[in-house]
């Protein structure tokens, strides 16, 4: 049989040899091997699950930045907060503010304050308010705790924290107001 294979594939290429046609290529027959036995297929494993981990650094704070302010600062922190913030609300004492309404259950909740005219400001975290500079640290479902700076009387800055809570108290004339509707 292989040798029949030889001759027809030996004729072959000599008959396409003697056409004339140089340009056309040369096919090369070879005989057909007898193809080996397959092994035994091993089983194949899946993969094992990997651990995916997404960091948030929702509420956490920068781990690359000083807790004190920029090293190397000789600007007092009265300087930076009033270079911070120039909203209105920085321009009212902390004591002449009240809370009024907090929209708390989302990422970034929102506190609404009050000053003695009846002007309302928005305020968030980390926002600064009052002439003294105090920050909003915390919004909770019904407070909201903001540190000041005062200095003590060695000249170092000393952070006190103290909550400020919505008013619960309602007049008579806004529960008939709620009841209502209004």
């Amino acid at each position: 049989m292989k040798k029949v294979l030889v001759l027809l594939a030996g004729g072959l290429m000599l008959a396409t040899a003697g056409c004339g046609d140089e340009s056309a290529p040369v096919a090369a027959v070879t005989p057909v091997a007898a193809k080996p036995k397959a092994a035994p297929v091993a089983e194949v494993k899946p993969p094992e699950a990997t651990v995916v981990y997404n960091y948030t650094g929702v509420g956490k704070r920068d781990p690359f930045r000083s807790p004190q302010g920029p090293i190397g600062s000789a600007t007092p922190i009265d300087t930076v907060v009033q270079n911070l913030c120039k909203d209105p609300v920085c321009q009212v004492e902390i004591d002449d503010l009240t809370v009024v309404a907090i929209v708390s259950g989302d990422a970034n909740p929102i506190a609404m304050l009050e000053d003695r005219s009846g002007v309302g400001h928005i305020v968030r975290r980390n926002g600064y308010i009052g002439k003294g500079g105090a920050k909003v640290t915390a919004i909770r479902q019904d407070c909201i705790q903001v540190t000041t700076f005062p200095k003590g009387a060695d000249g170092v800055v000393h952070p006190e924290k103290q909550d400020m809570c919505v008013k619960k108290e309602f007049t008579e004339a806004q529960t008939q107001d709620l009841l209502q509707g209004k």
